[in-house]
């Protein structure tokens, strides 16, 4: 920060310094990370019970593949935390069926997938293993709600309770309304924190940068999604 401030005072300091100073400045402060996110979540906040449906449907997040220090695939927060809501929200919902979406490694494709270990992990969280369904192939949210219809159409399913992140809502819905399913959302994360903020959260952090870069990709992802018809 001091050097920040050096480089401000300098006389001379070129202007797109300046500006980059407080480019850096605002996409590491949680007031612009909670703007540029809230954008995305608001329409999924205090959202109302969701209706009765024939499944559940939970999308995978991000998963480390297989490595030489760890021969196994690694389900990383948001895929645990995506997989553990759709857990309690299928045993709340007299043991609805789920349907996890999650591919195979491409470094490691002999390994189990993605959503085999979300399995895993709805099994060890007291979904019954008959009720847990796998859809192994899409990689991308398009493609997991392409190979997540016939799975479906096939049980009779027409209506489904979607889980993942609210950020990511908004893009997931349109993805399975557009494959013809009544598609509610049950958001299992919101990024942009309860007001007032806690003063240390004022305090600039790379997490907050993050947050901006991963709010914008969503942001250009709805618009190319749009584009090509996929919602």
């Amino acid at each position: 920060m001091g050097a920040c401030a050096a480089a401000w005072r300098k006389p001379r300091a070129d202007w797109r310094a300046r500006w980059a100073l407080v480019a850096l400045f605002a996409l590491s402060w949680m007031p612009v990370a909670w703007v540029n996110n809230r954008l995305l979540e608001y329409p999924f906040v205090d959202l109302p019970e969701p209706p009765p449906a024939d499944a559940i449907v939970v999308l995978s997040g991000a998963a480390e593949p297989p490595s030489a220090a760890f021969p196994y695939g690694v389900l990383l927060d948001s895929t645990a935390r995506r997989t553990r809501y759709a857990a309690e929200l299928g045993l709340r919902r007299g043991d609805l069926p789920i349907l996890a979406c999650g591919p195979h490694f491409s470094e490691a494709p002999e390994q189990l997938s993605v959503a085999a270990e979300m399995g895993l992990l709805l099994e060890g969280w007291g979904i019954l293993a008959d009720r847990i369904w796998l859809e192994q192939v899409g990689r991308s949210t398009a493609q997991q709600a392409q190979e997540a219809a016939p799975i479906l159409r096939e049980r009779g399913v027409r209506r489904i309770l979607l889980v993942t992140d609210a950020f990511h809502m908004r893009r997931a819905l349109g993805c399975f309304r557009k494959q013809g399913f009544e598609a509610f959302p049950a958001p299992s994360y919101f990024r942009a924190p309860p007001l007032p903020p806690r003063l240390v959260e004022l305090i600039p952090s790379p997490g907050y940068v993050l947050h901006n870069e991963e709010a914008l990709r969503e942001w250009l992802a709805l618009i190319q999604y749009k584009l090509r018809g996929a919602i």
